[in-house]
């Protein structure tokens, strides 16, 4: 197992979205204000711009957010260093999750940093196929979202390989009929 370097600041990030996986939500055909609405205040300034209104019709969970207690101003800054990402409330249920700003190109690498900079590891799904764009490099913040990454992707294989030593229990459990 590769180990993080300490710079990497991992410590403390929720593990409960590894295993999220986008839904579909139609921001047009749902009303803004009734059916969902940015999950932070927002200037008039920002509203009018539309700077954290959703573009693409996708919802990124981010399970017991509201067990997290960000600032709004924590949120912003959190989302405006992710990239095209803004954070939105599902008005009829109160779940929370990432929802993208821009669209035309992958932006998983966006999705995974939001996902760190509001505390979370980042979902799997995401981790298991980031592009490769054409003039990036390994900065630190790269380095942070690929090892994030690295552990999301490591506690599934640790949750897969549970999985599979349950799956030999049962079945030895059912081969002496049902009985320990």
């Amino acid at each position: 197992m590769r180990k993080m370097a300490k710079d990497d600041n991992l410590e403390g990030l929720w593990a409960s979205a590894v295993d999220a996986k986008p839904q579909t939500y139609d921001f047009f055909e749902k009303k803004w204000l009734e059916d969902w609405d940015v999950a932070f205040a927002q200037t008039d300034e920002e509203i009018e711009s539309e700077e954290f209104t959703p573009m693409m019709n996708y919802f990124y969970p981010l399970p017991e957010f509201e067990h997290k207690h960000l600032s709004d101003d924590e949120i912003k800054k959190a989302l405006t260093e992710a990239g095209s990402v803004t954070l939105i409330e599902k008005l009829k249920t109160g779940e929370k999750g990432l929802a993208l700003t821009g669209g035309g190109m992958d932006l998983s690498w966006d999705i995974c940093k939001g996902h760190i900079n509001l505390g979370y590891l980042p979902p799997a799904h995401f981790c298991r196929s980031l592009p490769r764009m054409g003039d990036m490099t390994l900065t630190p913040e790269n380095k942070k979202v690929i090892s994030a990454c690295r552990k999301s992707l490591e506690m599934e294989e640790t949750w897969a390989k549970r999985g599979l030593e349950e799956l030999d229990n049962v079945e030895a459990w059912l081969k002496k009929g049902g009985k320990y």
